[in-house]
This record gives C-alpha cells, sequence and structure tokens, in this order.
C-alpha cells in the first residue's frame, strides 16, 4: 500500500514502512516524522469488537412488547410504594432512598412525596436508633422539618450516641444534613468520623 503525503511517499506493509523519497531539509523531516508516526501509531481492537457494525435493532413488535413490560413494572412499583400495611417504616424509607440512589424517583414524585408526607405528620415514634436515622435523612433531604432531638434518647452517660451496628454508623454518617447549632448532630458527625 502506498501513502502520498506532500510529495513524500512511504510504503507500508503490516507495520514495515520504506521510505521511497526522503525529505531535504530539516522542517520537512519533522512534518514527514509527524506524518509517518500518525499513519504508522498501534491501535489495539476495540473491547466490542464488530458489534456495532452488525447490530441490528429490535423489530417494532419487541420494542412496544418491552414498553409494555416497562409499564407493568412501574405500575408494580407504584403499588408497593403506596401500600402501607406490607412495609415497616424502615423498609419504606430504604425503598424510597433505594429508587433515588437509582435515579428512578423522578417516575414515583407524587407517591414518595405522600409517602413521606404520612410519615412526617405520624410524628416521633417509639423507633430504634437505624430507623430515627434513616427518617432524619430522607426528610431532610426533603425539605422536611424535623428536629434533631430525635436522637437524644440514643445518648449515653457521656453524650454520645452509640451503636455497634455498621449499617447503623453508615446511616448517622449519612445524616449529616445538619443546621447551624445543632449540637448532637455534631456529636454524631465526630463519632462516625473516629
Amino acid at each position: 500500500m502506498m501513502y502520498d503525503y506532500g510529495g513524500y511517499i512511504y510504503k507500508g506493509r503490516e507495520g514495515a514502512t520504506k521510505v521511497v523519497k526522503s525529505p531535504r531539509n530539516q522542517g520537512e523531516r519533522w512534518r514527514f516524522r509527524e506524518l509517518l508516526r500518525k499513519k504508522t501509531s498501534i491501535t489495539h481492537p476495540t473491547l466490542w469488537g464488530d458489534f456495532f457494525l452488525h447490530h441490528i435493532p429490535c423489530p417494532p413488535i419487541q420494542c412496544a412488547l418491552m414498553k409494555d413490560k416497562a409499564k407493568l413494572k412501574n405500575e408494580e412499583v407504584k403499588t408497593t410504594l403506596l401500600d402501607t400495611d406490607s412495609f415497616d417504616l424502615y423498609d419504606k424509607l430504604e425503598f424510597i432512598d433505594t429508587l433515588e440512589q437509582l435515579g428512578l424517583d423522578h417516575h414515583y414524585t407524587k407517591e414518595i412525596h405522600e409517602q413521606l408526607r404520612n410519615v412526617s405528620e405520624a410524628g416521633d415514634r417509639d423507633l430504634d436508633l437505624p430507623t430515627t436515622s434513616l427518617q432524619f435523612y430522607v426528610l431532610r433531604k426533603h425539605g422536611y422539618r424535623i428536629s434533631s432531638d430525635v436522637f437524644l434518647k440514643f445518648r449515653d452517660d457521656r453524650g454520645n450516641v452509640v451503636s455497634n451496628d455498621a449499617r447503623c454508623l453508615l446511616r448517622l454518617y449519612d445524616s449529616q444534613l445538619r443546621v447551624h447549632g445543632e449540637e448532637i448532630l455534631d456529636n454524631i458527625v465526630t463519632l462516625t468520623k473516629s
């Protein structure tokens, strides 16, 4: 195979190059080397192979079936989200948080706000520390006013919130949506960072 770059011809065959006509001065040599380097650089085969060259899109019938299946799953998630009897508070809040982490919460905005309003109106109940920290985190993230005093009942003699559960400590660390002057949240931050 022969290539012509501005009057300088070289032959290339399976990586071997042979200069037929050499450049005359330094500027031409530099230009020729650059052109030669660009043409003979080693490229690795793509990870995808030739999949996209031979890819055939799905037929319209199959696309319609996939859209119908997606609508059914969407409705199933909505009914699961609105079902108040089958989930306890922790599972419901974790489900909402998981939907948000997956980036699917925009499909269920109305249902999520309805559930969070119900949780907020229910007020302070006798909850364990993981549920309280998750409730605090999710409600604060959505702009609901919830006092940091919900953590007061979990303090020990020295005023620190103590837990041996790693998942609970992670939730406490996540619940750092604090406002200036919330001393108990400052203590929680100190606890979870150490």
